[in-house]
């Protein structure tokens, strides 16, 4: 009577067949873990800029009905923004999320300047910079409610 043997273990073919399966499939969760790490970035920019833009025409609006001067200072050590009624009471602060990093105003007093009509007296840019490391300018024209975003 004839025996067969019966091999034990896996053959060169086996085993480079299921580690490509297992690259291929990696690959894909590479991909979609990039594309989602950049569509959340695109996100969180925009939430950025639109809430930039509501902070600031929100202090424009409480300095008009209110008839009264403010301004508008960057913390850039603690990644904020600050609205003050005339020069010492806090109204409203807005941070930026976690990865991002904002720059002092780019003006001569490195603040905005809100005066009773609500209008700016100085001409502005706020730069930040987002979780993949771009770089977002806003510009604020002098004597208008014009906010712009650059992109």
């Amino acid at each position: 009577m004839f025996l067969k043997r019966v091999k034990a273990g896996y053959t060169l073919i086996e085993m480079v067949c299921t580690i490509s399966i297992l690259i291929i499939v990696s690959s894909f969760g590479i991909i979609a873990v990039k594309s989602y790490n950049g569509l959340k970035n695109q996100i969180e920019y925009k939430y950025v800029n639109n809430q930039i833009l509501n902070f600031i025409n929100n202090s424009r609006h409480y300095c008009k009905g209110r008839k009264l001067e403010g301004k508008i200072f960057v913390d850039a050590s603690l990644n904020r923004f600050i609205f003050y009624k005339g020069f010492d009471k806090c109204i409203d602060r807005f941070y930026f999320p976690d990865g991002f990093k904002v720059y002092p105003i780019q003006n001569s007093h490195g603040e905005i300047s809100i005066d009773e009509n609500g209008m700016t007296s100085d001409a502005c840019t706020i730069q930040y910079i987002d979780l993949k490391k771009g770089l977002h300018t806003i510009t604020i024209c002098v004597g208008t409610g014009n906010v712009e975003i650059k992109e």
